[in-house]
């Protein structure tokens, strides 16, 4: 039984830069009270109080069972950001039954356990890390939603093309180049996630394989040649997320989550569920922290529970164009 840990930012905010390359596993109060970034910015002092949630997840569930039991625990939860001390004293005592109770051999235990100093510098590390490379695989887009906007506002009359066969096969063509570009961009890039340059080369093949294509959508949100309900499925799953209107931070940190959020196939499942544990208390804490509501992430899980499903149904129509996933 593993635990993912929420932790919702009450007040005040930590600006902290660390190396990315730091591993999880070696992280000590006294290493990260030494680094002369923490020492810059004075992080001993009282910057920001949180208040920490956590939810117990059974590492043999599907990604689908994995959100059913996470939405469980949300149905008590305030609607709101935790902000008065009852709550927090309530909070408080669930964290402390929690580790009591907990048999989980995770290193997170020894973590939990550890100042808040400690919380809020890991927190910070992934947050900083993942929005720069979020800003670094989305630059290529920037301004094509201007252009966009501009070309639909254009009182000029729209070219018109015949979408026969042949069209159909060169903008296939033309997908399968652009897929590829992707894919290898992903993989030059996600090792330098927090945390990632752990994870074998196997691994990081097999959960690119399970998420290319949302992430394909998550760097330019658009859609495929790929069939009516292809169509419709992509057309909803990204309309939803659009919906959410979620902050660039957020996203950012979404990207690391949706990769492990499925720990099958792997060969180190328990360093993919570890690192979904604090990614997810990274995104968790963003999400309060720009205060969103209990529907709010209600309904992004429920967004995110689909992501497996849809990238699957997506991968198995680009199979047959002959866009084929990673080598394993």
């Amino acid at each position: 039984m593993s635990q993912v840990i929420q932790e919702f930012d009450i007040q005040g905010d930590i600006n902290v830069k660390l190396d990315s390359k730091i591993s999880f596993n070696n992280v000590t109060e006294q290493s990260l009270l030494s680094c002369q970034a923490c020492k810059n910015q004075k992080l001993v002092s009282k910057k920001r109080k949180k208040v920490t949630k956590i939810v117990k997840v059974d590492s043999s569930l599907s990604s689908k069972e994995w959100i059913n039991k996470h939405l469980e625990f949300w149905k008590n939860a305030p609607l709101k950001p935790i902000l008065d001390e009852e709550s927090i004293k309530k909070l408080d005592n669930l964290i402390i039954n929690e580790i009591e109770n907990s048999h989980s051999n995770f290193p997170e235990k020894r973590y939990l356990n550890s100042t808040a100093q400690n919380r809020d510098i890991v927190i910070n590390l992934l947050r900083d890390e993942s929005f720069h490379i979020y800003k670094y695989l989305t630059k290529e887009f920037q301004g094509l939603e201007t252009k966009a906007l501009e070309l639909i506002e254009s009182t000029d009359p729209p070219s018109k093309c015949d979408l026969n066969q042949s069209y159909h096969l060169l903008l296939m063509q033309k997908l399968k180049i652009h897929f590829d570009k992707h894919v290898k961009f992903m993989l030059k890039k996600i090792r330098d996630l927090p945390g990632f340059e752990r994870v074998c080369s196997h691994d990081i093949h097999v959960i690119l394989n399970e998420q290319i294509f949302i992430l394909f959508g998550l760097r330019e949100i658009g859609t495929l040649i790929i069939g009516e309900k292809g169509r419709s499925l992509v057309m909803e799953f990204f309309y939803n997320l659009k919906m959410l209107n979620l902050t660039e931070q957020e996203l950012a940190l979404l990207v690391p989550f949706i990769l492990t959020i499925s720990s099958k196939n792997v060969q180190d499942s328990f360093l993919i569920q570890e690192l979904n544990e604090y990614y997810g208390r990274a995104l968790i804490s963003e999400l309060s922290l720009n205060q969103r509501s209990k529907e709010f992430i209600k309904f992004l899980l429920q967004v995110i529970a689909e992501s497996s499903k849809l990238n699957q149904f997506c991968f198995d129509i680009l199979i047959n164009y002959g866009i084929k996933p990673l080598d394993i």
